[in-house]
């Protein structure tokens, strides 16, 4: 199975693939022959991750979910809508899952025990809630990056520490890379999609390069961290070039 999965990657970068991603469906769906979730830390995927680390192959990780996932309805900060519409998916009432603890833990693991990986972790690494906790992860592994696509939150911490947080992208700013989640599949409204995300791209710049007053609903009125210029041209392009390169 080992072999034929790294057959199937060579072939997909021989067609112009730049990066493997790993999602959520380890450590919150898959199970091995006796019922146990799969954690991206297994054993059985080392030699996986350890041909992409020799390789020089980026690694993109969605692993788990926001931490609200794990939290009651009434303690979540941006997802309440959304998980009390599908409580199948609202891990608080799924005790039997791994925690929101054990996937990270599992995902800072698979990084020590792979130092070389050149690893992004998706949605802010899934650390979204607290911007310490995350420089924590960039201080101690110094192959990941994150991508910034939970912006609701990064304006929450902008609101409640704009000074933190403006600092928080100067210092790491060789480790941000701009995203937005977005999908386009085929039921989408063109015309409507395009629109949508355009006015997203505008939103998101403002945040980023200009002090403009922002409102963040249902919290409050927040300014744009207006980051200099060299900062903004990193997270929009250069880090991308970056850590989305391959050796292969």
């Amino acid at each position: 199975m080992v072999e034929k999965t790294i057959a199937d990657l060579k072939h997909s970068f021989s067609q112009g693939a730049r990066a493997v991603k790993i999602w959520k469906n380890i450590g919150m769906d898959l199970r091995d022959k006796n019922g146990k979730f799969v954690m991206v830390d297994n054993p059985r995927i080392d030699s996986i991750i350890s041909y992409l680390e020799k390789n020089n192959i980026p690694v993109i990780g969605h692993n788990g979910e926001p931490k609200d996932c794990w939290l009651p309805l009434d303690k979540m900060i941006f997802s309440r809508d959304y998980y009390g519409a599908h409580p199948e998916y609202h891990m608080y009432l799924h005790p039997e899952y791994p925690s929101y603890q054990d996937q990270m833990d599992a995902r800072d693991n698979m990084l020590k025990k792979h130092s070389h990986l050149k690893f992004i972790g998706a949605h802010l690494g899934s650390l979204e809630w607290s911007l310490d906790e995350l420089a924590k992860r960039l201080d101690k592994y110094p192959n990941m990056s994150v991508d910034l696509s939970r912006m609701s939150n990064l304006q929450l911490h902008a609101l409640n520490n704009w000074q933190k947080t403006h600092d928080f992208f100067v210092k790491y700013q060789d480790r941000l890379v701009y995203g937005t989640d977005r999908a386009v599949n085929a039921t989408s409204n063109k015309t409507e999609l395009e629109k949508d995300i355009h006015a997203e791209w505008v939103s998101d710049w403002k945040f980023y390069v200009t002090n403009d007053t922002i409102t963040l609903k249902g919290f409050g009125r927040l300014k744009g961290l207006k980051l200099p210029k060299k900062v903004v041209d990193k997270i929009y392009y250069i880090n991308a070039q970056k850590w989305l390169s391959k050796g292969v």
